[in-house]
């Protein structure tokens, strides 16, 4: 089951790397007409999950702009023609003479409004002619230990990963975890970058931005085009029973688990946090403050803020327009099993929220 809605006109324009598309739309059921705003990167971007028949995983230092010392990720290539998995053979020999088992994972969605074109490709690496020169092995339990340290630049790549870490690592009755143990802060930029940006369009509630980084060492400075929406907020919202909140939603593309949330508008992210919780749910938060804030890459600028609510009290919901929101108190088994969840209609198919419930939940309870 899906929204549907009929298409009366529509724009193309182009932003650097980036389409630009905006729609004029009636929604059949109501009759209201909207106009939709979306970018999409031209180019396919591919995360290479390899891996060997002993367990073992391999990761590099994120290129460009970098973010701190802990900073890794997922081995990326680009693809412009073709298919994906056919870009990941040809660079996989090319580059470092190795073969092996290719399998496409999926494109990982960021919202409804951006296609950010990231596409995961799974390598069973089978035969190495060299080393795999730039990358770094990692055993399951040392992966699994940077994840828990948000040591993983990308949180849709720590979602792919943990999906497919084994059940028995990722939920280790050893492993107990604290609200409190988590640091809200994104992760830093290295001192040896200076940015500065120039906005030079708007496209709805998107900023288009010339943004020139410079890197002191050595003195060379590239300019890029970058795309900028509002930030978002997500709401993790816990029950006295510890019970999770999380709804499912009826979207364009069918139906959707996700957490509590919405856009950042004129107001705080805390003050939208509150109100998206009440909006969507119904219930108010005596506590609520920030666990995490999620970046996204380099060239589509959009943060999640993830905010940990507490002392829940329910009440009627206050829906917009058409929404069609299910309200659940899920607990955690649950709640891992959408994370786990390979079907699209039970999947949370939220990448990057995802990777923070993995990296902040007591995973250790699954098994109570």
């Amino acid at each position: 089951m899906t929204k549907k809605y009929e298409v009366l006109g529509k724009r193309t324009g182009q932003f650097g790397a980036f389409s630009l598309v905006e729609q004029d739309v009636r929604i059949i059921d109501s009759g209201k007409e909207e106009t939709w705003f979306s970018v999409e990167r031209r180019e396919k971007i591919v995360r290479l999950l390899l891996t060997t028949d002993k367990g073992y995983w391999f990761l590099e230092r994120p290129s460009g702009l970098r973010f701190d010392a802990e900073g890794w990720q997922l081995p990326t290539i680009y693809a412009v023609n073709g298919s994906v998995t056919d870009a990941a053979e040809e660079f996989l020999r090319e580059s470092w003479s190795v073969e092996g088992d290719i399998e496409y994972i999926g494109e990982s969605p960021v919202a409804a409004t951006v296609s950010n074109n990231i596409h995961f490709v799974a390598v069973r690496l089978s035969h190495f002619g060299r080393s795999l020169e730039g990358l770094k092995r990692f055993a399951p339990r040392e992966l699994f230990d940077l994840l828990r340290r948000q040591g993983i630049q990308d949180d849709r790549s720590a979602r792919m990963i943990y999906d497919h870490l084994p059940i028995s690592l990722v939920a280790d009755p050893r492993i107990a975890n604290s609200w409190s143990d988590y640091d809200a802060s994104p992760p830093a930029f290295a001192d040896a970058l200076e940015l500065a940006d120039k906005v030079v369009d708007t496209f709805g509630f998107f900023r288009l931005i010339e943004s020139t980084t410079k890197d002191i060492r050595p003195s060379e400075s590239a300019i890029r085009q970058v795309v900028e929406r509002p930030d978002g907020v997500r709401i993790l919202a816990l029950d006295d029973q510890g019970r999770i909140v999380i709804t499912r939603e009826l979207r364009n593309d069918g139906w959707d688990w996700r957490l509590p949330g919405g856009k950042v508008k004129r107001i705080d992210p805390l003050a939208t946090a509150r109100g998206e919780l009440k909006d969507e749910t119904g219930y108010t938060a005596r506590n609520m403050h920030l666990i995490r804030t999620s970046l996204d890459d380099e060239d589509i600028r959009y943060r999640l803020h993830y905010y940990l609510a507490e002392g829940l009290t329910p009440g009627e919901p206050r829906r917009h327009g058409a929404e069609v929101i299910e309200v659940h108190l899920l607990q955690l088994p649950a709640i891992f099993a959408h994370l786990r969840s390979t079907f699209s209609e039970e999947r949370l198919r939220e990448d990057r929220t995802g990777g923070v419930l993995y990296s902040i939940l007591p995973l250790c309870l699954v098994r109570d």
